[in-house]
């Protein structure tokens, strides 16, 4: 009866600790994909499946580039920086080239949230300044096509 009474006495991992600020931010960064076949079986053909794949991969894909940037971002300064149109230029165009999954329409909107989300600190906290310099700077940026996109997806599997 005494070895029951510990067993429950002992925390349980996950339920009876605080959670942290740590576990919390990487479990909203990146999510395992999961993996595509089971003991040989291929799961890609289940249509479920294969959406699921794609959301995590597209959700990835922005934490990753958050990630990447925002520490290379920390060693700018933002008073020294603040209201720099040729950094966020730097920034857009690192983001033209490293979106490259998904339809448009999402690249557009995941690129458009992750430089926001980046970027404000540098622009007075403000958003609003940064959508309008965004809108100035647009034809400096060099936008991606699908076939660079493609040939980007194309070297990624080759090499």
């Amino acid at each position: 009866m005494k070895k029951r009474a510990m067993l429950h006495q002992r925390p349980i991992p996950g339920l009876d600790e605080e959670p942290s600020e740590v576990g919390l931010e990487t479990a909203a960064e990146e999510r395992e994909v999961p993996s595509k076949s089971l003991y040989g079986i291929d799961l890609k053909s289940i249509p479920s499946f294969k959406l699921l794949r794609r959301e995590y991969k597209l959700e990835n894909q922005s934490a990753i580039f958050k990630r990447d940037v925002g520490d290379v971002l920390k060693h700018i300064s933002q008073e020294a920086s603040s209201l720099d149109v040729d950094l966020l230029v730097q920034i857009c165009n690192i983001a033209e080239e490293f979106f490259i999954y998904g339809p448009r329409e999402l690249l557009e909107q995941s690129k458009l949230d992750c430089i926001k989300e980046l970027m404000v600190p540098y622009f007075l906290e403000n958003e609003k300044v940064l959508e309008v310099m965004l809108k100035s700077v647009a034809h400096r940026v060099k936008k991606s096509t699908r076939w660079r996109r493609m040939f980007r997806r194309l070297k990624n599997y080759l090499f």
